[in-house]
């Protein structure tokens, strides 16, 4: 019987982790500290009651992957659009205080955007694709981004334009999930990839429009 294979005794492992090294791109020592400066920037300025999003670190052993909580502290009052309002009901008659978005920093940032996903609740409309990537110029490094620009008003301009473009909780049975259990689950960075390689790959000589609706 063949001898099972593993790190140890399978040569083409070793080969394939000096692919993936050789392939990574080096982390910038200016990047963590870009990072932090701008998070704890957030903390002191207290971001939730100044733009109504929270930003913290989903893993404190890993400062390059944000957590984006969007608050609707607004809803009910004149300053609140019919987006915010309707996804603040939404929120609460699902028992949930906000909705999630995630942004993970690439090991040259600022120089390259940082990649931003719908987490939880799912969302859907406009700009929003099947697997909660995003179609927008802003997060584009090639046409949008701006090594000068904040991440924290990098999600601000995203939120903008999202609610702007009414998007919804997705709802079971509606064309959006197959099952509630579908519902409850987060949406992946993985699959979120997929869809902004694709978004990438449509707008690769440009961005004129959108690359569709969700």
């Amino acid at each position: 019987m063949a001898p099972k294979r593993n790190r140890e005794t399978d040569p083409s492992s070793d080969a394939k982790n000096d692919k993936k090294a050789k392939t990574e791109v080096p982390l910038d020592p200016r990047c963590v500290t870009r990072v932090m400066k701008e998070l704890e920037r957030c903390h002191r300025e207290d971001t939730r009651k100044a733009l109504g999003i929270e930003f913290s670190l989903v893993d404190e052993d890993n400062p390059l992957e944000w957590s984006c909580k969007w608050y609707y502290d607004m809803a009910g009052t004149k300053d609140a659009t019919e987006t915010q309002n309707v996804l603040a009901k939404q929120l609460e008659a699902r028992g949930l205080e906000y909705i999630e978005f995630r942004m993970v920093f690439p090991r040259n940032y600022p120089t390259e955007a940082p990649f931003v996903y719908n987490y939880f609740p799912r969302l859907v409309g406009s700009y929003i694709f099947s697997a909660g990537g995003l179609c927008a110029q802003t997060l584009s490094t090639k046409f949008g981004w701006s090594p000068a620009s904040k991440a924290s008003y990098l999600m601000l301009s995203v939120r903008g334009m999202l609610e702007e473009a009414g998007c919804r909780l997705q709802r079971a049975g509606r064309g959006h999930c197959s099952s509630d259990k579908e519902l409850e689950k987060p949406f992946t960075e993985a699959g979120a990839r997929k869809d902004f390689s694709m978004i990438s790959n449509l707008h690769s000589r440009g961005w004129h429009g959108s690359a569709g609706n969700s």
